[in-house]
């Protein structure tokens, strides 16, 4: 009547342990078997988890554009056929093709990754800097939105538009050049650039336009700013020397007319410097610049030099016309 309580637990019997201590590891052994399938599960998932990091590590990484991937120009709203029935053509306009002066006019633009200058940028403002041009080349073209601004730039003009990424993110392209084309190629060219900074992708395109009835080779580039320009220049000299006239050149070189790199292009036989040409005619005084359009086998009508504060580089555009003797009868 005066001894201890008798505990009942439920439990059987144990030897050399207290109730309390059955009720202890009776508990933590039910909570060890309810949590096994998790464990079960994690080593199931785990394999999942690593393709997951891979894949995203994949995306995430810049990689050069295939040089031998086929560059399919994307067609305007309602294609426009040749540069003689451009919509950009007018009576009054930089282009007007007769039966002896076909003329091509021509632009060259750095849009600055749309980010803007002095000011921000807007799709009006590039239309508007463009107005008037057949051809088109554009450096630092990214997408936004997925879309990128040679092909915005091409469905608000009537253009025909061959993006020319020089690198690719996530499985799609992540910048590089464009081209706004009067009518469908016969083909875009791409060529790689030699480079040693890493990710500081770089190409040269080539295409074939009309002037008339002439077809006339343009190359459009941008190259290195810094360390690898020195290895890109002779490269694009080679390819310059080698093409038959006529044919157009420009793009961004980064290289002042003054600079020593740009001379032995400036010397291939034949090559016209634009501004030079429209500096020589009018008097007017040389501007440093380093986008350019370069000639060979063709003559300059009109060049000019238009600063912008929509991006950190100005607007280098030309009107252009075969020589008398290469027209056909």
């Amino acid at each position: 009547m005066g001894g201890k309580p008798v505990v009942r637990t439920g439990l059987p019997p144990t030897q050399g342990k207290d109730a309390k201590s059955v009720i202890v590891e009776a508990s933590s052994k039910g909570t060890s078997e309810r949590f096994r399938p998790a464990w079960r599960w994690g080593l199931v998932g785990l394999p999942w988890i690593l393709l997951l990091t891979l894949l995203i590590g994949w995306g995430q990484n810049r990689v050069p554009a295939d040089p031998h991937r086929l560059i399919t120009p994307i067609a305007p709203p309602a294609s426009r056929g040749s540069i003689a029935t451009s919509s950009h053509n007018s009576a009054s306009g930089p282009f007007t093709e007769s039966l002896s002066t076909p003329q091509l006019s021509v632009a060259t633009f750095n849009i600055h990754r749309g980010k803007g200058g002095a000011t921000s940028a807007t799709m009006a403002d590039f239309l508007q800097l463009l107005q008037g041009s057949d051809l088109v080349a554009l450096q630092e073209d990214v997408p936004i939105g997925g879309k990128t601004f040679s092909r915005r730039l091409g469905s608000a003009r009537g253009d025909w538009a061959a993006e020319l990424p020089t690198e690719f993110q996530w499985f799609s392209p992540n910048g590089g050049n464009g081209l706004l084309l009067p009518h469908n190629p016969e083909s875009v060219i791409t060529l790689p650039l030699p480079g040693t900074r890493g990710k500081a992708f770089r190409q040269m395109a080539m295409v074939r336009v009309l002037c008339g009835t002439a077809p006339v080779t343009v190359v459009a580039t941008h190259l290195d700013s810094s360390v690898d320009r020195p290895l890109q220049i002779p490269v694009l000299t080679e390819l310059w020397r080698s093409l038959a006239p006529p044919c157009v050149l420009m793009g961004d070189l980064n290289t002042r007319p003054d600079d020593p790199l740009i001379k032995p292009l400036l010397a291939v036989e034949g090559t016209r410097d634009v501004l030079l040409d429209m500096g020589e005619r009018t008097g007017a005084p040389s501007v440093a610049h380093i986008d350019w359009i370069l000639t060979r086998g063709l003559q300059t009508v009109s060049a000019e030099l238009i600063p912008t504060p929509v991006s950190d580089h100005p607007v280098i555009r030309a009107t252009l016309e075969l020589p008398q003797t290469a027209i056909e009868p």
